[in-house]
């Protein structure tokens, strides 16, 4: 192993030479940024960690897994537990901020010996966590002689890396003798491990730790509410659609348009995906015949009938959720992939997706096995199912109460990888 890490460095420092000017050019790594990848952190976090060491190192790489893991950080903090928060990307680091704005934050090193030692001497952890599978061999190496424990949540390994890494089996068995546990997803994940070499007393099926990774703080719930309370006024019946694609959008407003005809009470908001195209499904829905209200304009209060809510803020979508009957998740009737359908089912609301879930083809399976969420192929059933969902309430109840049980095997997720971690502290 040890003979092979200077050929490691000399290939990561010729893929650092050929593509961080690139990065920087695109704006996908501010100066601050660069400096902290070289070990360079300012006096506060010089500081902080000069008084006391990190309990807890959690290595996040971008967006998903700081939300994957907004969960466990709250409930390792009211352990009293000190937690240091590693990102790759700038906008990882940027949500992170936001939601842990009281834990120290910082980029994840570049995997060279010299930075590393820099890094450890300063943040001395007593156990790493990479969230999802991460393979860095200086890393673990450096940690391996510290005695800090290295731990893989959530871990999987994807039908392309697998490829890959069988390629090099003999180094990645080396780099996974330094792991000292592995929670997987599932079966599958374990299979693959197993096979690069990671002893199999090191791996153990844990389940999917999105289950547990939403949380809205009854603060922001309030502030929601005092906000946009009125937009639902008694009586009526709200559809959310969010996160929706091109055909997504003309395919909903006409079933709308159908549905209105028999529930005149109904509200609907289209929250699309991408918020430049906001335009052009104004005029889409002036030719269908409404008035398009954007949320974050005047008058969206008492809009002028017949309108369609357009939600044209950024973060809200999640809790705009909250307010609905019934919800619509898009990206699933188009060949896209999906979104998280888990945002709607958190508040229990009934949620409808389409037949294009690639993206979140596990979420999809354990949402489907307890009946916690209605695939739709097509419009005509989307149309008779949101007129059955629309026209009786005891409908939405009963849907609502499956949806529980996901949240339930959520927490007992949540509690395997506690414990789990606490058991290396």
């Amino acid at each position: 192993m040890v003979f092979l890490l200077p050929v490691y460095e000399i290939l990561l420092l010729v893929g650092l030479v050929v593509n961080l000017f690139p990065y920087i050019y695109k704006k996908k790594i501010d100066w601050e940024g660069l400096l902290e990848k070289f070990t360079f952190y300012s006096s506060q976090i010089r500081n902080l960690f000069a008084q006391s060491s990190a309990s807890i190192w959690i290595q996040a790489v971008s967006v998903g897994e700081v939300l994957l893991v907004r969960r466990l950080i709250k409930e390792l903090e009211l352990k009293n537990h000190t937690i240091l928060i590693t990102t790759t990307t700038l906008t990882g680091k940027r949500v992170a901020k936001k939601f842990y704005p009281h834990i120290p934050i910082v980029y994840f090193p570049f995997d060279f010996t010299f930075l590393l030692l820099r890094a450890l001497n300063l943040f001395k952890p007593k156990i790493f966590i990479a969230v999802e599978t991460e393979i860095w061999p200086n890393l673990y190496c450096r940690l391996k002689r510290r005695g800090t424990k290295i731990l893989i949540i959530n871990g999987r390994i994807s039908e392309k890396a697998f490829f890959y890494y069988r390629k090099v089996k003999f180094f990645m068995k080396k780099i996974f003798s330094l792991i000292d546990y592995v929670g997987v997803k599932d079966n599958i994940s374990r299979e693959r491990f197993s096979s690069l070499g990671m002893e199999e007393e090191k791996i153990s099926v844990v389940g999917n730790l999105k289950l547990a990774s939403l949380y809205a703080e009854k603060k922001d719930l309030d502030d929601f509410y005092l906000k946009y309370g009125k937009l639902k006024k008694k009586g009526e019946i709200l559809l959310v659609a969010g996160s929706t694609h091109p055909g997504e959008e003309e395919m909903i407003i006409e079933i709308y348009q159908q549905l209105l005809e028999k529930f005149p009470n109904l509200k609907l908001i289209v929250g699309p995906r991408h918020l430049q195209r906001i335009s052009l499904l104004e005029k889409m829905i002036e030719q269908k015949g409404f008035l398009p209200q954007r949320i974050s304009r005047k008058g969206w209060e008492n809009p002028q009938p017949p309108s369609i809510y357009i939600l044209d803020t950024i973060g809200e979508l999640f809790y705009f959720y909250s307010l609905a009957d019934v919800c619509l998740v898009g990206g699933s009737w188009v060949k896209f992939g999906g979104h998280n359908i888990l945002e709607p089912l958190y508040f229990l609301k009934p949620t409808l997706f389409g037949p294009y879930m690639e993206n979140f083809k596990e979420i999809e399976e354990v949402v489907l096995e307890k009946k916690a969420g209605i695939k739709v192929k097509d419009k005509k059933e989307l149309k008779e199912i949101l007129e059955k969902l629309i026209g009786d309430s005891e409908a939405r109840e009963k849907l609502s109460l499956r949806i529980s049980r996901v949240f339930e095997e959520g927490e007992v997720i949540l509690k395997r990888n506690i414990d789990i971690i606490s058991k290396y502290l």
